[in-house]
């Protein structure tokens, strides 16, 4: 049904206006929409002309100007309650100080909330690609030195054709609690079926380098000793890695191909 697979597109479309910039607008949602519908082999002309799928979609922009005035709104009544305490303190009333104290943190909380979802990938839960932008790169660059891991799923596209997108899903929900699970990492998904792996070190020697890869290796072994079911059928979801170290200043694209290099190797290696 093509309503079911609209309905996917339009979550996974407003997931990532979301993520992108805060100043998402629905022109660049239906931009996303777009690109969406080619990924997943949708008809965009069918989608938009079929009256019960124009309804998901519309449903789904709401969604997301709900979601930019919530950010907006937030950012307002932040600066309202700062004007507020500064003024409190110039009259030296310690019951408005007060209340406007609290008002300020009620705010960092629902701020923090907010920055909280713009960095957080709503299907796994790790790190989203905005997060990485903003928060570990500068101008595309590494604010600190460490090593970088790619995971990616083998054969991942056979385990949504045969089970279908919710088993897929699944699958990369339990990958990154497995990923999170290792501690002491910071996991972004960075695609549809990899995720990246960051072990922030100002010590770049291969003993590090070693203590990453041992605990993929360590969870590579895992899941190859235990397979996943459906339906009553069984399959892995095994994943080939790359590990390189990154220093402060280096350029994302140019760890991200060393990383990609030996992550292939290991994949060849693999088979």
């Amino acid at each position: 049904m093509i309503e079911k697979k609209v309905e996917r597109i339009a979550d996974i479309s407003l997931k990532t206006a979301i993520k992108s910039e805060i100043t998402t607008t629905p022109k660049i949602y239906t931009k996303i929409f777009e690109e969406v519908c080619k990924t997943e082999g949708v008809d965009i002309e069918e989608a938009c002309n079929n009256a019960l799928t124009q309804k998901i979609i519309d449903k789904s922009i709401i969604k997301l100007d709900s979601f930019i005035k919530d950010v907006r709104d937030g950012i307002i009544q932040f600066q309202d309650s700062t004007k507020k305490a500064e003024k409190a303190i110039i009259n030296q009333d310690l019951s408005a100080l007060k209340s406007s104290q609290e008002e300020v943190k009620k705010l960092q909380e629902k701020l923090k909330k907010l920055e909280q979802e713009l960095y957080t990938d709503s299907l796994t839960g790790v790190y989203n690609r905005k997060w990485l932008d903003e928060k570990v790169l500068n101008n595309s660059k590494f604010i600190d030195s460490g090593f970088m891991a790619i995971v990616d799923l083998d054969k991942f596209k056979d385990i949504n054709d045969n089970f279908g997108h919710a088993v897929g899903d699944k699958v990369l929900q339990i990958i990154a609690s497995k990923l999170l699970y290792l501690g002491k990492l910071e996991i972004i998904r960075y695609g549809g079926d990899e995720f990246i792996v960051l072990l922030k070190s100002e010590i770049l020697t291969k003993y590090i380098e070693k203590i990453l890869t041992d605990k993929l290796v360590k969870l590579l072994g895992e899941l190859k000793g235990k397979a996943f079911s459906h339906q009553h059928k069984n399959f892995h979801a095994l994943f080939s890695f790359g590990v390189s170290k990154f220093e402060k200043g280096d350029k994302f694209e140019y760890i991200l191909e060393r990383v990609d290099e030996a992550m292939y190797k290991n994949k060849k290696e693999e088979k």
